[in-house]
C-alpha cells in the first residue's frame, strides 16, 4: 500500500533526448517536511542510471540506487527500473543492501576515473620532467646556476601541462574525463611536480 502511494504521487517528467539537461527524468515530492526532488540521470563512466535525490534548500544531491544498463535490452527498460528503485528507497530509506550497491558504485567510478587519466597524467609529467631537464642543463652549461634558473625551469615545465590538455581537448573531448578545468588542474600540476624533480635533481647533484 505504502508503495502504491509513492508511485501515485512521484509523477516522473521524462526529458526529451535533444535536450541539453543533465538529468534523464525528475519528479517531486511535496510534504509537511517540504520538497524533494528525485532525478535520474545517466553515468556514462560505468554505464549506469543514477537516482539521485535534492531535498528542499540542500546543496548536495544524495545518490539514492544504481540501475546497471548492461543488465536491461533498452534504455527505457533501464529507466522503469531506476523509477521503482526510487519508489523502493521511499519504502526502505536505511536498506543496507541498497546503500552497499551505491558504496560500491562509488568505489568503482573513483577507480574508472582514475585510471582513464593515468596517461594524461604520466603525459604531463614526462614533459614537464624533460623541460625541466633542458632548462636545467642549460643552466648548468651556462654557469647560470641558481633559484632563478630552478623557478624558470619549473615555470617552463609547468607550462607543458596546459599545452598538452589543449593537445588531448583537440583530438578528442571524452579522452579523459575529469571536465576541462579538471585536465587543466591535473596535468599542469603532474608537469609542475615532473619539472621540480628533475631540474632539482640536476641542481642538487651540481652543487654537491
Amino acid at each position: 500500500m505504502t508503495a502504491s502511494i509513492h508511485s501515485a504521487f512521484l509523477i516522473w517528467e521524462d526529458e526529451d533526448t535533444e535536450s541539453e539537461r543533465w538529468w534523464l527524468s525528475r519528479a517531486r515530492e511535496a510534504g509537511a517536511a517540504g520538497r524533494r526532488d528525485f532525478f535520474i540521470a545517466e553515468d556514462d563512466i560505468t554505464n549506469v542510471l543514477v537516482c539521485v535525490l535534492l531535498p528542499q534548500g540542500a546543496r548536495r544531491y544524495h545518490v539514492l540506487s544504481i540501475v546497471s544498463l548492461d543488465e536491461h535490452i533498452t534504455i527505457g527498460e533501464a529507466m522503469t527500473a531506476a523509477k521503482a528503485a526510487v519508489v523502493e528507497w521511499l519504502n526502505a530509506p536505511h536498506e543496507p543492501v541498497m546503500r552497499q550497491i551505491v558504496q560500491r558504485w562509488r568505489l568503482r567510478r573513483s577507480f574508472t576515473m582514475v585510471w582513464r587519466n593515468l596517461p594524461l597524467a604520466f603525459g604531463g609529467f614526462g614533459i614537464g620532467a624533460a623541460l625541466g631537464l633542458v632548462v636545467a642543463f642549460f643552466a648548468v652549461t651556462s654557469n647560470l646556476i641558481g633559484w632563478p634558473m630552478l623557478a624558470v625551469g619549473i615555470v617552463f615545465g609547468a607550462a607543458a601541462g596546459p599545452a598538452l590538455k589543449f593537445l588531448v581537448d583537440r583530438r578528442s573531448a571524452s579522452a579523459t574525463i575529469s571536465g576541462p578545468w579538471g585536465r587543466f588542474t591535473m596535468v599542469t600540476v603532474a608537469a609542475l611536480i615532473g619539472a621540480a624533480i628533475f631540474a632539482g635533481g640536476v641542481f642538487t647533484l651540481f652543487w654537491n
